[in-house]
């Protein structure tokens, strides 16, 4: 260990109970179970070429991002949720009917400015609601599984979500 090195894992203890113990989602994490099983530096560079080449280091990569989207998502959600609290706020206050602009009471700046805001609430209150849809469908992509078996399956048995063109 004083080597700067971590520990051997022995990743052929891994099942579907432990699998959350295992770090994830960086190449080299590969290239050092494929060293620690006693591949030579040849075989490693083949190792590294071919998760380049068949998409995992970029996968790998998108995984990262949508997990770091979905708290840009989080955060705008509760920004949302701030503006609609204020904006309710101001439209209470610009309440008006369209009786007391007709009688003189209320200037129609007044109905106008009403209506504006209750555009705005409405507005982000759409918003919202597309962005905690879009937020909960990346967080169960980002929680899935990990025990994901894909030898002698064809790839659209992996398939969870399907969409047409």
């Amino acid at each position: 260990m004083g080597n700067g090195r971590s520990a051997s894992v022995d990743i052929f203890s891994a099942n579907s109970a432990n699998i959350w113990s295992f770090r994830q989602s960086h190449p080299e994490l590969v290239i050092k179970d494929c060293r620690d099983l006693g591949f030579t530096e040849e075989q490693l560079r083949i190792v590294r070429q071919s998760m380049l080449v068949r998409g995992v280091n970029k996968w790998l990569k998108v995984r990262r991002d949508l997990i770091a989207y979905k708290k840009q998502i989080k955060h705008e959600i509760q920004s949302l949720n701030t503006r609609l609290f204020l904006l309710k706020k101001e439209m209470a206050a610009l309440f008006c009917a369209g009786w007391q602009v007709a009688e003189g009471l209320r200037p129609v700046s007044d109905l106008e400015a009403y209506y504006r805001k209750r555009i705005e609430y409405q507005s982000a209150k759409e918003r919202l609601k597309f962005l905690t849809r879009v937020r909960a469908v990346l967080k169960g992509m980002c929680k899935t599984d990990r025990w994901q078996i894909w030898e002698g399956k064809k790839l659209r048995d992996m398939n969870t979500l399907w969409a047409r063109d």
